[in-house]
């Protein structure tokens, strides 16, 4: 699943520190993508262009928590669906 965060750095930042996950951002002019790398060892990316969240690394608190504020999963008869949403943590 893609996921998508179309507001600003700093509600990204936000959204991390919401989580409860601390670590080091770094912006890579040449790749056009914002790296944040947890103290837990989680990486993620960012391409404030596109919008596009992407994560490297083994799944941790960081992935789980902003997946879930990143989408939205509603049950249905017919299983779960995910429905894609601009959720912002403030």
């Amino acid at each position: 699943m893609k996921l998508k965060h179309t507001g600003s750095l700093l509600d990204l930042q936000n959204a991390a520190l919401y989580c409860g996950v601390f670590g080091d951002w770094s912006w890579h002019a040449r790749e056009g993508l914002h790296r944040f790398r947890s103290d837990e060892g989680e990486i993620l990316h960012w391409w404030p262009r596109t919008g596009t969240v992407a994560f490297q690394g083994r799944p941790g608190r960081l992935q789980r928590h902003l997946t879930a504020a990143l989408t939205h999963l509603v049950a249905t008869n017919d299983g779960v669906r995910v429905i894609r949403t601009r959720a912002v943590i403030r």
